[in-house]
C-alpha cells in the first residue's frame, strides 16, 4: 500500500479504497517507519520528507492537516497492532512479483 503505481497484473489490489493516493502512501510509509530501524528507517525517513517538503515541486507537499492525521493514524495503528513485533531492518517481503530495490523506488 506504499506504492503509487501499479502494473496490469496487480488486479485485486486496485480495489482497495484509496490505494495509490498520496495520503494512503504517506500513512503506510509512516506506519512502516514506526517499526523500522537502521538503513531501512533512513530510507523511509527520506521518502516521508519528500512527501512533506518536496524540494523541486513545493506545491506537491502534503497539507499539514493530512500529515498530522496520517501521523496520528500510523501511531495508533502501530501501538494497537505492531508495537510488540520485532522491528524491520529491511523492506518487508510481500506476495507477488519481486519489488524493485530501494534505490529504484520512485519518489513521490
Amino acid at each position: 500500500m506504499t506504492k503509487d503505481g501499479f502494473h496490469p497484473g496487480d488486479g485485486p489490489i486496485r480495489q482497495i479504497p484509496d490505494i495509490g493516493k498520496r495520503e494512503t502512501i504517506y500513512k503506510m510509509r509512516k506506519l512502516l517507519r514506526l517499526g523500522a530501524s537502521g538503513v531501512y528507517a533512513r530510507i523511509l525517513d527520506g521518502q516521508l520528507q519528500g512527501m512533506i517538503h518536496p524540494d523541486l515541486v513545493p506545491d506537491a507537499a502534503l497539507p499539514a492537516e493530512v500529515v498530522r492525521a496520517g501521523d496520528a493514524w500510523a501511531q495508533q495503528t502501530f501501538n494497537e497492532y505492531f508495537s510488540g513485533v520485532a522491528g524491520l531492518t529491511e523492506r518487508p517481503t510481500v506476495c507477488g512479483p519481486p519489488l524493485p530495490e530501494f534505490g529504484s523506488l520512485p519518489m513521490p
